[in-house]
Order: structure tokens, then sequence, then C-alpha cells
């Protein structure tokens, strides 16, 4: 018995008990047949038979306490199977935790296997930088992104932009950080976050609306004199040394200062979207929403879709406007924007994405009929999207 509870074995230890039982048993016959042998009076026999019964009684409850206790311990003691870390990708490669993942004009979505979404707009920077098998912790160093977290209770997601961190459980929100102009954003469309940061006391929770932080105070722009002309090179003048080229506006952008990219473009905005390829116009409606001016976006986006009717500008365009409304909280108008990317784009990387806005608008605006179709039409293709909770509970389910 020794050798089975070193060996700390639950089911060696039953096994010792029950050979313990038989020892006993089989002593106990021993002694019966010795006494009914010598002729025992039957009052003994009594006394000694009892005697037995209680000196039995006594070891099988000491051992079954010590098997209780081995058992409480071990169901203390004993630890889960770890759980695997989430994973990720992109369109094009498996994730790996540091690599950076840099985005041209185009967005790029990252998928992770608990289902959360991170879509990287154009012209941004950002590497995961932690996996954990509860979540993950994401930098963006620049520019902007759409975030869909999976709500569950175990569920320790990070997003460090720019020098604030977003702690999240699970919910759906834009945010973005411009370095230029030391700028950060968040746009929460569903769930609660936890922001800290410069110039935030601890953690400020978001349940709502949007929150900005400019952390540099812009000084006034302004134009020096230039220098009166002169016949003669100084010491500290070339002759004919040419100035150094400005950057375009487009490079403006794609660095992530927007602000400067839209003063580049100046007087040329209604030049541009009515003469610009299809994807320069977006582009600079992308610009100019990504500085808050809404009403030229609103601009050179309709001029896409007038110049440019069945491309996928267009249809991105049409998303862009769908975004735009949301962000006024004009429902209506959100839902027949995403409505039009739907029927215009059906295959579209964005596709899930729009017939989720579209539901959530539409139910917003008070269309019952309309978002329970999308609710319905939603949960036959994408059971487990981002939108998928919401989905059944406009259906009642």
């Amino acid at each position: 018995m020794a050798d089975e509870l070193k060996a700390g074995s639950l089911e060696g230890l039953g096994r010792a008990i029950a050979r313990y039982e038989d020892a006993l048993i089989d002593d106990a016959v021993a002694t019966a047949r010795a006494r009914i042998e010598s002729g025992p009076s039957g009052r003994a026999a009594r006394s000694s038979s009892a005697r037995f019964v209680a000196l039995f009684a006594a070891a099988i409850t000491v051992l079954a306490v010590v098997f209780g206790v081995l058992l409480f311990v071990r169901s203390r003691t004993s630890e889960p199977a770890p759980l695997a870390d989430v994973t990720f990708e992109t369109a094009s490669v498996k994730g790996v935790v540091g690599d950076p993942i840099e985005t041209a004009a185009q967005e790029v979505p990252v998928h992770f296997s608990d289902g959360t979404e991170v879509r990287f707009s154009g012209s941004t920077k950002a590497r995961v930088k932690q996996v954990s098998p509860h979540g993950a912790r994401v930098a963006i160093e620049r520019g902007r992104a759409s975030i869909t977290v999976v709500p569950k209770a175990s569920s320790q997601w990070v997003f460090d932009v720019g020098p604030f961190a977003v702690a999240v459980k699970g919910t759906r929100f834009d945010t973005g950080w411009d370095p230029v102009h030391e700028v950060f954003d968040l746009e929460l469309h569903e769930g609660s976050v936890r922001v800290s940061g410069p110039t935030i006391e601890g953690e400020r929770e978001v349940t709502s609306g949007v929150l900005r932080i400019a952390l540099k105070i812009e000084e006034p722009s302004f134009d020096e004199p230039a220098p009166p002309p002169s016949s003669a090179p100084t010491a500290k003048t070339k002759p004919n040394a040419p100035s150094p080229a400005a950057p375009s506006w487009r490079a403006l952008s794609a660095e992530g200062r927007y602000a400067d990219a839209m003063t580049a473009v100046g007087s040329r905005f209604d030049s541009i979207c009515e003469s610009g390829s299809a994807d320069d116009v977006v582009t600079l409606g992308d610009t100019a929403r990504l500085s808050n001016d809404a009403r030229r976006a609103k601009s050179a986006y309709e001029a896409v879709r007038r110049r440019f009717p069945s491309s996928a500008e267009a249809g991105l365009a049409a998303f862009a406007l769908g975004r735009m409304a949301a962000h006024r909280a004009d429902h209506r108008e959100a839902a027949r924007w995403f409505d039009v990317f739907s029927s215009e784009r059906p295959n579209d990387r964005l596709a899930r994405e729009a017939l989720g806005r579209a539901m959530e608008a539409h139910d917003h605006a008070g269309n019952v009929a309309e978002a329970r179709a999308r609710a319905d039409r939603y949960l036959t293709s994408y059971p487990d999207g981002p939108h998928a909770k919401l989905a059944r509970k406009i259906k009642g389910e």
C-alpha cells in the first residue's frame, strides 16, 4: 500500500484500500475458524466478532478520509491543459509577431484566429507586438484602423495607438494616431473601451461618441517676406541653385499628414476631382475626411461615383459616404450608402462589413422590416461574423 501511495495515483490508492479490506476479511475468517475449532463459548465468540467489526469499521473510516483528502488536493492542484495563443494572418501571408505591417493606398485586413479583425487604412504603419491565449497587443505607430474584437469574458486586447493605450474586451471602434500633429482619435461604434496615456489621469472609459486628443498646440502658419532681388550672388547664395521641391499632397497623405496634404492641394481641389484618376480622387476624399474636412470629402467621393460609376473606387466612395453619414448619426443616409455598396460590390472584401453596417443603420433608423431582412442575409452568409450578435437580437433569437 505504501508503494501505491508514493506513486501519487488515485487509482492505485483505490486498489490498495481494496486489498487492505480483503486482508482484514481474510484475517477475520481465519480467526473465526480457529475459535470454532478450539470450541470457544458463544459469548466469547460474539465478543471477538464485535471487536473485529469495530476495528474494521474504524479502519475503513480512516482510509476513506485519506482517500477523500487526496481527491480534494488533486482537484485543487490539477491544472487545465494550456490554451494555444491566438494567431493572425493578412490576405497574403501568415502573421509573425513583431514584423511591421505597412499599408499603401488601400487598407489591409488582419484576421485573428478568435474572430477578431483589424483593418488598417492606407498609409498606416503597425505591428502585432504580443499574442496570448486571450488576445494580443497591437501597436499603431502611424495611421488608422477599424477594429472589431469578439466579446469574450477572458478577452485581453490592448491597442497602443501612438502614446495612448486602448484596452478592449469586445467592441467595434475606429482609432488613429497622427504623429506629425500628435493627434489621437477614437470613434466608438459598439461596447466600451478604456483609454490611458498623456493628459489622462489613470484610465478613461469611453462608452460612446468620439474622443480626440491633440498633444501639440499648433502655431499659426505664416509666409516670410521674400528677400530683395540681387544682381550679384552673395556668399550665402549660389546662382541658379534650384530650390528643393515641396512634397506632393499624395506623399504628405501617405505619411499621415492629412491637414498638410489638403493645404498642398489648395485651389487645385476641384480640378483634381474633375480630371484626376479614380485612385487620385478617392485618395483625395480619404485625405479630406481624415483631416476632418467633411464637406470636401463628400465632394470628392461624389465625383468618383459620377465619373467612374462601375469602378472599385466608386464602391469605396459609397462605403466612405456611408461611414460619414453614420458618424453624424444620419442613419437613413448611412443605410442607403451601405446598401448601394452591397448591391454594387457583393463579393468585395468589405461586403461583410457593409451588410452588417446596413443592418445596423436600418435598425437605428427604425426600419424594422429592412433590418430584419439584412439580419437574415447576414446570418446566412456570416453566422460567426462581428455583427452576428446584433442580427440575432434583431430577429428576436
